[in-house]
C-alpha cells in the first residue's frame, strides 16, 4: 500500500461505450487534480456512501441534496442506479425469465400434486362413502381434503427450500459456479434467498392448494353420488 497516491498523467481520453465502465470514479492526488483541470476548482471532494439496502436510496438522496443545497454547495449526486443502470436492467431481465420458468415448474408441480391428491382420494371412496353414510357433514368431509392438499403442497414447498438452501451453501462456500473478472464486475457469484419472493410463492401455491382440495371434493361428491344412484 502507498502512503499518498501516484502522480498521474493523462494520454488520452476514450469512451468504452459500456455506462458501467465510463461512469467509474478515479482517485488521484489533490495537486494532480489541479494541473490537470488547470485550478479550475478551488475544492474537490468525493464522499462515499455505503447502503445496508437500495430500497432507501431515493429516501438518502433527497436527504442530502436539502442539506446540501441549505450550505449552499455545489455537488454532483451519483447512485448506485445510476452508474449501474444497464447492469440493473440486465440482471431484471434474466430475473424476469427466471421468474416465468419458476412459474411453469409451480403450475407443473401444481398438476403433479392434484393427480397425485385424485388417486389418494379414488383409493380411499370406500372409506367416504362410509363416513357419508354414518352422516359426517359436507363441510367436514371437505376439511380433510384441505388438509389432505395443504400438507402435500406445503412438503413440496418445504422440499424445494432445504434443497435451495443446500445449493446456495455449497456455492457460496466452494464457488462451483465462477464467473470471469475480464467480463463480469463481480468475481465471485454468492446466492441469497429472496424471502419475499419466497412468500409471494407460498401465497400462490396455499391459494392453488384451496382450489384443488374444492376442486377434488366437488368431483369426489359428483362421482359418489353418481355411483349411489345407478
Amino acid at each position: 500500500f502507498f502512503n499518498s497516491a501516484l502522480s498521474s498523467k493523462v494520454v488520452n481520453n476514450f469512451h468504452f461505450r459500456i455506462p458501467e465502465l465510463d461512469n467509474s470514479t478515479v482517485f488521484i492526488h489533490k495537486k494532480d487534480f489541479d494541473k490537470i483541470f488547470d485550478y479550475k476548482y478551488e475544492e474537490a471532494s468525493n464522499v462515499k456512501i455505503f447502503l445496508k439496502s437500495l430500497d432507501i436510496q431515493d429516501e438518502v438522496v433527497e436527504n442530502l441534496k436539502s442539506q446540501l443545497i441549505q450550505e449552499s454547495l455545489d455537488f454532483y449526486i451519483l447512485t448506485f442506479d445510476d452508474r449501474y443502470n444497464v447492469f440493473l436492467s440486465t440482471l431484471f431481465d434474466i430475473f424476469d425469465s427466471i421468474s416465468i420458468v419458476i412459474y411453469i415448474l409451480t403450475i407443473i408441480c401444481l398438476f403433479n400434486i392434484g393427480s397425485s391428491l385424485w388417486l389418494i382420494i379414488e383409493s380411499k371412496n370406500k372409506d367416504i362413502n362410509v363416513l357419508r353414510l354414518l352422516g359426517m357433514s359436507n363441510i367436514r368431509l371437505y376439511f380433510i381434503f384441505f388438509t389432505i392438499t395443504t400438507t402435500m403442497v406445503f412438503l413440496a414447498f418445504l422440499v424445494a427450500y432445504i434443497f435451495s438452501l443446500g445449493l446456495i451453501g455449497i456455492q457460496n462456500t466452494f464457488q462451483l459456479i465462477s464467473l470471469p473478472v475480464d467480463v463480469y464486475i463481480v468475481e465471485n457469484l454468492k446466492g441469497v434467498l429472496d424471502y419475499r419472493y419466497l412468500v409471494k410463492i407460498l401465497s400462490i401455491l396455499f391459494l392453488s392448494a384451496i382450489i384443488l382440495s374444492i376442486l377434488t371434493f366437488v368431483r369426489n361428491y359428483f362421482s359418489s353420488k353418481g355411483r349411489v344412484n345407478v
